[in-house]
């Protein structure tokens, strides 16, 4: 009896254990931002997918309104950005004075406790932010052209200019001015709260696989990332990190890493070329936000030569590979990267 009591005791442990590694690993693995901890679902069984980035969804209602942040880029403002490595997708862009700046889109439910700095509006982030349905655009004043199209042309975006919506923003006293301005999630859910808006997802995804498993396609070839000259001061490089499936971000040859310490990194990587020209005195720039143009579309190691297109101002952009496919991207984050036509990417192998 002693013997078969040991027995089944060592039986009983085994089970324990073997199901709590396998709890171990269906699990969503907890993410604390903030004070509260979300759980990302990982693992198969999902109904319903971002339509911003394809990622797992636990519920259909789960995605919330698109919003849009415009992020500071300065060199002066980076040890103050906050949660740019939290946004779904996000758009660089120069600006002015050989100086990117960022689209950061996330949707309403996600937790967010600080994001920025908040710099300003800029005319071709709007037409990129359209794409996304009945967005929130947040932003801190801007251009004269895009506070005019903003004004007189109206396009499918709530305008949350702190200028006149102040109450959901602050101004961190830890950063020096005009880097010190930021907003959070709680702030933009509580305005949605005031002011209700269509928070339908009513907007043309693009194409995404269910898993991020993806095979090699013939027509691609296999690269260890690219290099972004965009000046001579500023040059931004992604590289393949085989071990995550993901290319991590350098800044000049520094890796770079957001306010969570962890490195700034996308599942995809989109280069689009743009006829880009030069408005005024003051160095701001209009992009060609429609037409056509190459495009370089990286994941799982791989980059495709290919093309992007985007018929009319209202219509989504889409992206091709070199026989005319849309591209159907693996679920994840995504930064899409707007150069120059001119721009030489070099890439690393």
């Amino acid at each position: 009896m002693h013997k078969k009591y040991l027995l089944l005791t060592g039986l009983l442990v085994i089970i324990v254990v073997a199901f709590d590694l396998a709890s171990a690993v269906i699990t969503a693995p907890q993410l604390v931002l903030g004070r509260k901890i979300v759980r990302r679902p990982t693992g198969p069984g999902y109904t319903h997918f971002s339509k911003l980035n394809g990622s797992g969804l636990t519920a259909k209602e789960n995605e919330g309104v698109v919003l849009g942040a415009m992020i500071d880029n300065n060199p002066e403002a980076w040890e103050y950005q906050a949660r740019l490595s939290s946004a779904k997708v996000v758009y660089e862009a120069l600006a002015e004075g050989g100086i990117t700046r960022y689209l950061a889109l996330f949707t309403s439910d996600q937790t967010v406790y600080k994001l920025g700095p908040i710099r300003s509006a800029r005319p071709y982030y709007i037409d990129w932010l359209r794409e996304y349905g009945n967005p929130l655009y947040l932003h801190s004043g801007g251009s004269p052209v895009a506070l005019e199209y903003l004004k007189n042309n109206p396009p499918p975006v709530r305008d949350v200019n702190e200028f006149y919506w102040g109450k959901y923003y602050w101004r961190d006293k830890i950063a020096i001015a005009p880097h010190d301005l930021f907003t959070s999630s709680s702030l933009w859910q509580s305005l949605l709260l005031s002011r209700p808006v269509n928070t339908a997802t009513n907007f043309e995804s693009w194409k995404f696989a269910t898993t991020k498993t993806i095979r090699v396609s013939a027509s691609t070839e296999l690269v260890g990332g690219v290099i972004l000259p965009f000046t001579l001061d500023y040059s931004v490089a992604w590289k393949f990190n085989k071990a995550s499936s993901s290319y991590e971000r350098f800044i000049n040859d520094e890796a770079k890493f957001g306010d969570d310490k962890l490195p700034m990194s996308a599942t995809t990587v989109i280069v689009q070329f743009m006829p880009v020209s030069v408005l005024d005195a003051e160095g701001r720039r209009e992009f060609a936000t429609v037409g056509s143009g190459n495009a370089r579309i990286l994941f799982n190691g791989q980059l495709f030569r290919g093309s992007w297109k985007k018929p009319s101002v209202s219509t989504r952009t889409k992206f091709y590979d070199a026989n005319g496919s849309e591209i159907v991207f693996p679920p994840g984050k995504m930064w899409v990267e707007v150069v120059p036509e001119s721009l030489v990417v070099m890439v690393m192998n």
